[in-house]
């Protein structure tokens, strides 16, 4: 009905389930805000999780739902609300479901960390990354089975694969029919009344599977329910960390770049090139991921490793060690290769991915843990660039030592992992950019530091003849990024684009890759936009950094605090905020790890460190707000663990973060 009175009254419309949203995109002026998470049925907490049968189970959506995943090799699927949140979906699987001693198989859900993030929203439709466990199984994208949506002609549709045909090397089959039913009732409360029949008018729901499906949220319809895959619970969860508790304190440079050296290479070899190594499967490979909480120093990264994994990559890493650079240089020194064999440690093991941010006391025992709560973040920048595998299967050597330059300046990356299963996932029927889906990593933007990004992206693009003006592949994650973020220079990707306050927004959209093609690729933003114009031809559902959006910069001039423009010369402004940046960052670190090494694990300390690192973060976001992504976690929430720890128990929350240079 909400979609009929906006058409009727010529009202534009906004959606939101909680608002998890960096770009703002789920509310906007003089629109008609849907608001699901109150208001719909959330079906994974009314125990929606089904076990298919080897012949088709049910008629409708739970058929084909059935006949789909059976076709996969997999077991069950999990309906789940458009406004349902991941903390009741994976409370259904992991702990209602698998608790229950009457429940012979075991299941594991791909999705979200946090739990307020939306289980069929916006992280769905930007692709859906899962540090915990997309490189064994795919990203969110991946796991859908069936949708149900609304269109923005206020069609009451469902619609999934029909037909689909196996295809080597990849490890799902490749989507070759899509089909769809509309609802004949979709007044009805109680769905047992609904009477699913053939549209009356032609909808193309090939063109809907693909758009829906990482062609970002509030832009094609509204999802109101969808079905997603299950796995077989791949064993317990550990969460592996790093620090090298003598940074703070070591005088001798060396040892720190040749420590930082053979971390770095012999994480991306057992993540990428596992056959490199002593006996690593590219199971035990793939599962080990990491949501943004991989670093690119020692300083408390950590990594979520299913299947015993974990345990494998520390055996792993003593070795290499004793082999590598390290060893090479001070292997005669006992007590120094002690002490960086001990830097991987397993700082905790959970049953399951929903215990690792399950939290132990009231008022929300029992809940998922959010990143942070409610934050305003008014900061301007980038978010998390893509890097293409091959840049790390064929040039590992030269990226180790570009990011250890960049350490050197004070800036360090987070990453989210990606590669292993990921590129093989597809069903080769949806929008995610093709640079994201072939992507080794998501890290941390290096866009307002261009001295950095042009050597970096002058390595990644290497392969590529830049002269015969391909497509723009897409680089950048529509799950995490700003307003502000755009595409490097049209003339040269190897430069990043000028930032809001060095150039106006009209002249950035004339010079610099579109913010559409930024996230999706040229020839995805062509598609999209194709399937907005026939799905939404009024234009009800725009949002921020949406297919079809303009930018909110349009039109407005960026001013400084005396309210004149700020004025740039030569990247002026930019430099002296880069700088001010990697001092805070640099100085910080050191004081975090400080305080860190000789806490002994109390309780003040780790409130010392955390402290540190939010005033890091604070300082290189330029007083512009923190980090959403890494900020400092959580204080007292009650959570038996954080991915955001060590193993001594101080919260370091990803320090890494502060390679934001906002």
């Amino acid at each position: 009905r909400g979609v009929e009175f906006a058409r009727g009254h010529g009202v534009g419309i906004s959606v939101k389930v909680v608002g998890h949203s960096y770009f703002g995109s789920s509310t906007a002026r003089g629109t008609l805000l849907i608001k699901m998470s109150t208001n719909y049925p959330q079906y994974g907490m009314d125990g929606s999780l089904t076990e298919c049968e080897d012949s088709k189970t049910a008629d409708g959506a739970a058929g084909a739902a059935c006949d789909l995943a059976i076709a996969r090799g997999k077991k069950a699927y999990i309906r789940v609300g458009g406004g349902e949140l991941f903390d009741t979906a994976y409370r259904a699987v992991f702990f209602d479901w698998n608790e229950d001693e009457a429940n012979e198989n075991k299941y594991h859900f791909v999705g979200g960390y946090c739990g307020t993030v939306s289980a069929a929203g916006g992280w769905m439709h930007s692709g859906g990354l899962s540090g915990a466990s997309m490189r064994l199984h795919g990203i969110g994208i991946d796991q859908v089975l069936h949708v149900e949506m609304v269109t923005p002609r206020g069609e009451h549709v469902r619609f999934g694969p029909t037909e689909w045909e196996d295809q080597e090397g990849y490890q799902y089959p490749r989507t070759t029919e899509v089909m769809g039913y509309c609802n004949a009732r979709p007044h009805e409360a109680d769905e047992s009344l609904w009477e699913w029949t053939e549209c009356e008018g032609e909808i193309d729901f090939a063109d809907l599977w693909y758009a829906v499906r990482g062609g970002g949220g509030g832009t094609f319809g509204i999802v109101t329910s969808l079905y997603y895959q299950l796995h077989d619970l791949p064993g317990s969860v550990q969460i592996l960390t790093a620090i090298d508790e003598q940074l703070a304190t070591r005088t001798d440079l060396i040892r720190t770049g040749t420590i930082m050296y053979d971390y770095l290479k012999f994480a991306f070899t057992f993540l990428y090139l596992p056959q490199n190594l002593n006996n690593v499967t590219e199971v035990e490979s793939r599962s080990c991921n990491a949501p943004g909480t991989f670093s690119s120093a020692p300083i408390g990264s950590t990594l979520c490793c299913h299947n015993s994994a974990g345990d494998k990559f520390i055996k792993e890493w003593k070795a290499y060690v004793k082999d590598g650079e390290t060893g090479t240089a001070y292997g005669d020194d006992a007590e120094f290769m002690s002490h960086v064999e001990g830097i991987w440690s397993i700082a905790g093991e959970f049953p399951s991915q929903g215990y690792v941010t399950l939290r132990g006391e009231e008022p929300h025992k029992g809940r998922l843990n959010d990143d942070g709560g409610v934050q305003l973040a008014s900061y301007i920048g980038y978010g998390f660039d893509h890097v293409p595998l091959h840049t790390v299967t064929n040039y590992l050597d030269e990226l180790v030592d570009i990011m250890i330059q960049e350490a050197t300046v004070g800036v360090l990356s987070g990453f989210y992992l990606m590669g292993g299963a990921v590129p093989e996932s597809t069903d080769q029927m949806n929008s995610l950019g093709p640079l994201r889906r072939d992507a080794a990593f998501a890290r941390t933007s290096l866009a307002t530091t261009p001295e950095l990004y042009k050597t970096f992206y002058d390595l990644v693009w290497r392969d590529m003849d830049l002269t015969a003006g391909p497509d723009f592949p897409g680089i950048n994650c529509h799950n995490h990024a700003s307003n502000e973020n755009m595409g490097p220079l049209k003339e040269d990707w190897s430069i990043p684009c000028p930032g809001i306050l060095e150039m106006s927004q009209e002249e950035r959209e004339e010079k610099c890759v579109s913010q559409a093609e930024s996230f999706w690729g040229t020839a995805n933003v062509a598609k999209l936009e194709e399937i907005k114009r026939v799905v939404d031809p009024d234009e009800l559902f725009i949002c921020n950094a949406g297919i079809g959006a303009s930018s909110p910069y349009i039109g407005h001039g960026v001013e400084d605090g005396e309210g004149e423009p700020a004025t740039v010369v030569n990247g002026e402004v930019s430099q002296q905020t880069t700088t001010a940046a990697t001092t805070a960052v640099t100085e910080t670190m050191a004081k975090a790890t400080e305080a860190a090494t000789t806490a002994a694990g109390t309780t003040t300390a780790a409130s010392e460190a955390t402290a540190a690192t939010t005033e890091a973060t604070t300082s290189s976001s330029n007083g512009k707000g923190s980090d959403p992504v890494d900020d400092a976690k959580d204080e007292n929430t009650g959570s038996p663990a954080s991915i955001y720890f060590y193993s001594k128990g101080v919260t370091i929350s990803l320090i890494l973060a502060m390679s934001f240079v906002f």
